[in-house]
């Protein structure tokens, strides 16, 4: 049913439609993610810095804990063993850390942020000047029927413009 919409429809609205105006009007939608569950880039790489001198890996650190853990022997005294468990479970630690960091930039790819709760939705200012999980949504118009439409994670517009999907003939890319 929803293909045979699409096959009647579409010719309709293209014959309705002039090849001339275009129009194209965007805003930000609010994502539904929380408020406060924002990954920054800057701040995930200047704390994998902090944690590995960006020059470990976070197997490389487990590596490291587990054979700190293995010169544990029943020769060495209480402290010493202790002393050099309480090193491994900080690698280990660290180790996490880097690790989560290096998923936060799979994750990031080349935005700049993300939310926790959506990680599809960047962070954007919108137009009551709030910092939210949102996105760009375009659409593109002709005689009054929504002919294009793009969502998009980048905050600027003129980015998004070129990108808007005209569901007919490419009259605005003239």
């Amino acid at each position: 049913m929803k293909y045979l919409k699409v096959a009647v429809v579409h010719p309709i609205i293209l014959l309705l439609c002039s090849k001339e105006d275009y129009f194209v009007d965007g805003t930000k939608f609010e994502a539904n993610a929380g408020k406060y569950t924002h990954v920054w880039r800057k701040n995930t790489e200047r704390f994998s810095e902090k944690v590995s001198g960006n020059k470990l890996t976070a197997e490389s650190l487990r590596e490291s804990a587990a054979l700190i853990a293995d010169r544990v022997n029943d020769g060495m005294s209480k402290s010493q063993r202790r002393k050099i468990l309480l090193k491994s479970k900080s690698l280990l630690k660290e180790a996490d850390k880097l690790g989560k960091y290096e998923e936060q930039q799979v994750v990031l790819e080349k935005r700049n942020s993300y939310s926790k709760t959506d990680e599809d939705a960047t962070f954007m200012r919108l137009k009551n000047d709030l910092l939210r999980a949102a996105y760009n949504v375009q659409a593109g118009t002709q005689n009054s029927y929504v002919t294009g439409f793009s969502v998009s994670q980048n905050a600027n517009d003129a980015v998004t413009l070129g990108k808007t999907k005209y569901l007919g003939i490419n009259a605005h890319r003239k």
